[in-house]
């Protein structure tokens, strides 16, 4: 590509130059005549490695917008388009408030870990894992164009101490794995997903379009219809914006999708999760938490993170505010994008399980009703 840059003017912009491509810069002075263009000077040469942007420690979340199907017994049917075509190709549009923070216990960011009850989780050896995504404006061959290596983290505490744990810690390529996406061909697999575990079949949320949750005039949770139009006569918008960790962003403190009462995302009675207090996500290609192999209309996900770092669960401490920062280097170590950032409170209490209150997740089918967790409620402060 070139530019002509007149005399008198210090810069020029040029479209179209991918992100984090390798770039020769080359420039020269060249004069016009009736005879031709003639070089009147040496040629300037520079090449440069373009920086990939900023990270990110949150995603967003994604709605379905299938219609629900009229049969009771086709429920959980949302046919793929092409049955030869891998991985799935429902439509979905992106949910306008709340984040998918990538901060939390074990593969799914739940916010509790064990105590004293013995249930299952992955990995094996319960993690507090912290996750990026990468800038929606950079792609693989870009990342491959500058030598991309890892994103590197560091956490500072209050007192602007370097945790031991994450002093400048490389992360690892985020892997996970991939799963039966249809109930005709479990053959075919898609990359597994984030999803909303246990809300009930027919109350998935409606959201405002800037992402908060919709109910009826009277308070009752909004069936999800793709059709959907605000009427202020029997709706009402709560305000209440799905996320999975609290955000004080100045004097406003919003709701965490999994911390605050069960009408937070219309968590019915036959809530799988409880107490109510802890997460709701499931690691998995489809979203419905009663029927394992499908999704179905209004259902909420979000896409796992692209790289990830596990540390030992006790490597924040209660009541204590730390800073995180991550960024990209390359092969040699040198940086190759702007420093991400993220302040965290997390704060811990126990929780006691019982018959009528245990633990029911993606990975605990039959409730979990004796001994303790220890839930955490973080909170992330802009």
């Amino acid at each position: 590509m070139s530019q002509s840059l007149s005399l008198g003017l210090n810069k020029t912009t040029f479209d179209g130059v991918k992100t984090a491509a390798k770039v020769t810069v080359e420039m020269a002075i060249v004069v016009g005549t009736s005879h031709g263009d003639y070089l009147i000077s040496d040629i300037l040469r520079q090449d440069i490695n373009q920086s990939l942007e900023t990270p990110s420690f949150s995603g967003k979340w994604y709605q379905l917008l299938q219609q629900f199907p009229g049969s009771e017994t086709q429920r959980y049917e949302t046919a793929d388009a092409d049955p030869d075509t891998p991985g799935h190709q429902y439509t979905f549009e992106e949910v306008g408030g709340g984040s998918m923070y990538y901060i939390g216990y074990n593969e799914n960011f739940a916010n509790y870990r064990k105590g004293t009850a013995n249930y299952v989780h992955n990995p094996a050896t319960p993690r507090l894992r912290i996750g990026l995504a990468h800038s929606a404006n950079d792609d693989e061959q870009g990342r491959d164009n500058v030598d991309f290596e890892s994103y590197i983290i560091r956490i500072v505490d209050s007192d602007g101490d370097v945790v031991t744990e994450g002093d400048d810690v490389p992360t690892t390529a985020s892997d996970y794995g991939f799963g039966i996406n249809d109930r005709d061909d479990a053959t075919r697999q898609t990359q597994n997903k984030l999803w909303i575990h246990d809300l009930s079949d027919s109350s998935y949320p409606t959201f405002s379009n800037s992402g908060t949750v919709i109910r009826t005039s009277a308070g009752a949770g909004f069936q999800y219809a793709s059709n959907f139009v605000f009427n202020a006569g029997t709706h009402r918008d709560t305000g209440e914006i799905l996320s999975n960790v609290r955000v004080k962003d100045g004097s406003q403190i919003t709701p965490a999708m999994h911390q605050l009462p069960a009408t937070v995302l219309t968590r019915m009675t036959d809530s799988e999760v409880a107490p109510s207090s802890i997460s709701m996500m499931k690691v998995d290609t489809t979203g419905n938490g009663n029927e394992t192999l499908y999704r179905d209309a209004g259902q909420v996900f979000a896409h796992p993170p692209d790289a990830h770092r596990d540390f030992a669960v006790d490597t924040l401490a209660t009541d204590e505010s730390y800073t995180i920062t991550a960024w990209a280097v390359n092969e040699d170590g040198e940086v190759i994008s702007p420093v991400a950032t993220v302040k965290v409170h997390p704060t811990d209490n126990t929780v006691t399980l019982t018959a009528t209150a245990g633990l029911e997740d993606y990975l605990n089918q039959t409730a979990v009703g004796d001994g303790t967790l220890v839930v955490t409620t973080f909170t992330v402060i802009k």
